[in-house]
């Protein structure tokens, strides 16, 4: 993946041919969700653009909205049924939350990993997975792997260790993201280097905008260097 390749904005310019009655739409008066007539208990309403809502006057005479497309929180009455005296607001927001993978870039220094299994939980939503990336000349493969042995073994967090081989790849970051992505195995994934200070609210900030603000992330720009670069892996798939 090289930099110049990377489409920030991730826009699609496409002719939309098909019919507006045609199109797929998600019926408020039909999600459990929907408390009274035009409010929802997830205020998706507040996040979404006019063009994508309409006011429809159903089947008991009052206005209810109709959303266009797939609502990722659409529920309707049997998956209540499935749930019944459970939370079920709670139950739509861990089925919806992001899963996302940490790529963690290790250079020559492997002091850092005693402390990142406590950091990351601290995450409030949990990470599903982290790659440790080993970019070095000098320091040792097989240290790394006990160091994650010794810190992880009890966790419950899977991790997977790469060692990049070649120097171009140890030189350029984006190839080093490249051999790591092919051990990443979510929606999501973001780069940080081992030591570096990940924010204790990460992702509850990328989880807060796509669940709640309906933001469609592809990329976000890194933070500093290349710490904090965060991708879809379907768009980087397609890189």
């Amino acid at each position: 993946m090289k930099k110049e390749e990377i489409n920030k904005e991730f826009n699609l310019s496409y002719e939309d041919k098909e019919n507006a009655d045609e199109q797929v739409e998600s019926k408020c008066i039909d999600c459990i969700f929907e408390t009274l007539p035009k409010l929802c208990e997830h205020n998706q309403i507040e996040f979404k653009s006019e063009s994508d809502i309409r006011l429809v006057r159903e089947e008991d005479n009052q206005e209810h909205y109709r959303i266009k497309g797939f609502c990722k929180w659409f529920r309707d009455q049997l998956w209540k049924t499935a749930h019944k005296g459970k939370d079920l607001k709670t139950i739509a927001q861990k089925e919806n939350q992001v899963n996302i993978s940490l790529i963690i870039i290790v250079r020559d220094d492997l002091s850092g990993i005693e402390s990142l299994p406590e950091k990351l939980k601290k995450q409030e939503i949990p990470i599903r997975r982290v790659v440790f990336a080993l970019a070095s000349l000098k320091a040792s493969y097989t240290d790394l792997i006990l160091k994650i042995k010794e810190n992880f073994e009890d966790t419950g967090i899977d991790v997977k260790a790469q060692r990049m081989l070649a120097k171009e790849i140890m030189d350029d970051d984006l190839k080093i993201i490249d051999e790591a992505f092919k051990a990443v195995r979510t929606g999501y994934y973001s780069v940080f280097e081992l030591g570096y200070e990940i924010p204790e609210d990460w992702s509850f900030k990328i989880n807060n905008a796509l669940n709640k603000e309906n933001k469609p992330i592809c990329y976000i720009r890194p933070i500093e260097g290349i710490n904090g670069m965060t991708a879809q892996t379907l768009m980087h798939s397609f890189l």
